[in-house]
């Protein structure tokens, strides 16, 4: 099928309700956000899965009820971060409890590090 993820026509049609698992990864953060709602409220017992574009929107979508929602952002500089850690031969456990740290926070220090710039500048 094909249409607007967030439009309920469709999530009824597609049968949402049966869904093991939803991943969104839409650009759209209204279109995710309706989706997210749309499910929660009708599909309580499916798991969501969401990309979010920076924190803040990843917050939203948690808060609209995703079971996991991954701000890309984020995920995309920690990835980098270990790439440029590695190239610095740091020893990969290092990287990776760093790493994991900041996700296993739900990115508190990235978010701590944003306000302390606010504050600053």
């Amino acid at each position: 099928m094909y249409g607007d993820i967030s439009d309920p026509e469709l999530l009824a049609a597609v049968h949402a309700e049966r869904a093991s698992l939803v991943v969104i990864t839409v650009d759209h953060p209204t279109t995710a956000l309706r989706t997210v709602s749309f499910l929660r409220s009708n599909c309580p017992q499916v798991p969501v899965i969401a990309r979010a574009r920076d924190l803040e929107s990843s917050v939203r979508l948690l808060d609209a009820g995703a079971t996991h929602a991954y701000p890309e952002a984020i995920e995309a500089s920690l990835r980098l971060g270990a790439a440029a850690l590695r190239m610095l031969r740091i020893p990969a456990d290092d990287i990776d409890l760093v790493i994991q740290g900041v996700r296993d926070w739900d990115y508190k220090p990235v978010l701590e590090a944003d306000q302390e710039q606010d504050r600053q500048g």
